[in-house]
């Protein structure tokens, strides 16, 4: 009986996951649907982050935070998408903030002028405003990645964190970025793509306007974090989710053998990270 229930919550997330890629113009309004059911499971503010991770090659070991807990590896790919960099006197964007850590974690270590943290999604916002209030120039506003309600030329950075295959036009929010920024100023951004999609990214780029600066493919290292904190992502998946819905839980999650798991180990699924500058 538990084996039919989880298979019926990963054919669900299945679903989900054919309606975003198929029907594009839904895939923003699938998502927010989600992630405002994610945060009511998330009423006791458990969890801050809600990426994949990024376990550090041994050279990077001294600019990353010490994986001191799970959501340490989800902290640290806030640290990687910005190469390290000193952010200091910088206005900062993200763009689906989610639950806000990664946010928190880059205004403490990063040091930027002011943080902006802004997702599509309301229970994530109120949230971020619940767990992470005290933290001083860090804010966190509601907003749509395709319109964003900030006038051109706003940010020195734009942040965005495994959350762009959620919108329904990644030209679209590209574009949005390019208008955004400032002149000079970085988008640094990080994300999932299936096959073969990948191929689609730095065209996009090119064609909003910004120009390449850095380009890496870190699945590996998204991978071996996955493994790293497959475990504790499993038991919240079993405290939190009924039975019917658990499959959709350990897909969502990453956990090993869940769909997004196999993908990245075979190949077909890759994590990509893109830096790129908006010239003066």
């Amino acid at each position: 009986m538990q084996a039919a229930q989880a298979y019926d919550g990963s054919v669900f997330s299945r679903l989900i996951t054919w309606f975003s890629i198929n029907f594009p113009a839904m895939r923003g309004r699938i998502w927010q649907l989600v992630y405002d059911a994610l945060a009511v499971l998330n009423s006791k503010n458990e969890w801050t982050t809600m990426n994949y991770g990024y376990a550090p090659d041994a050279a990077e070991a001294a600019a990353v935070e010490t994986l001191a807990d799970t959501e340490a590896y989800c902290r640290n790919l806030y640290s990687k998408v910005v190469g390290y960099r000193d952010l200091s006197g910088q206005d900062v964007l993200e763009v689906g903030s989610g639950y806000g850590g990664g946010a928190r974690h880059i205004t403490l270590t990063h040091s930027p002028a002011s943080y902006t943290g802004m997702d599509f999604a309301a229970g994530a916002v109120k949230s971020a405003k619940s767990q992470h209030g005290d933290v001083d120039g860090l804010e966190f506003v509601h907003g749509n990645a395709m319109e964003m309600p900030f006038p051109d030329d706003s940010f020195d950075v734009v942040v965005n964190v495994e959350s762009s295959h959620c919108y329904p036009s990644t030209q679209g929010f590209f574009d949005e970025v390019a208008r955004v920024l400032r002149p000079d100023g970085l988008f640094c951004w990080t994300d999932i793509r299936h096959d073969g999609q990948w191929e689609e990214i730095d065209p996009a780029l090119e064609r909003a306007g910004l120009e390449l600066v850095y380009a890496e493919d870190i699945s590996t290292n998204v991978l071996a974090s996955i493994d790293a904190i497959s475990a504790v992502r499993m038991d919240a998946v079993h405290r939190y989710l009924p039975g019917f819905i658990a499959g959709m839980g350990k897909d969502f999650a990453g956990t090993e053998g869940s769909n997004i798991h196999t993908r990245l180990s075979d190949g077909r699924t890759r994590y990509m990270l893109r830096t790129a500058r908006l010239p003066t």
